[in-house]
């Protein structure tokens, strides 16, 4: 159940960053990410994108956390 839940709230996701895409420069990204111990985690990482992007993302609700990795993004 939690698993469908996360995967449902990663497709959002993905849909606003395509969305935002559209009249924006490109957005690179990671579906999944390495953390500082080697281990794989679950959600999605920002790359390299506009500022926009950070922008509308906090607007639509969602929290940035900005790792070596690149920025993280998820909800609360």
């Amino acid at each position: 159940m939690y698993e469908d839940l996360q995967f449902e709230t990663q497709g959002k996701l993905l849909e606003q960053l395509a969305n935002i895409q559209r009249n924006s420069a490109p957005i690179e990204l990671s579906i999944g990410w390495v953390d500082s111990e080697n281990i794989v985690r679950p959600g999605i990482m920002i790359k390299s994108a506009p500022p926009v992007v950070a922008q509308k993302l906090i607007t639509a609700g969602y929290n940035l956390e900005i790792t070596p990795q690149g920025v993280r993004v998820h909800r609360v």
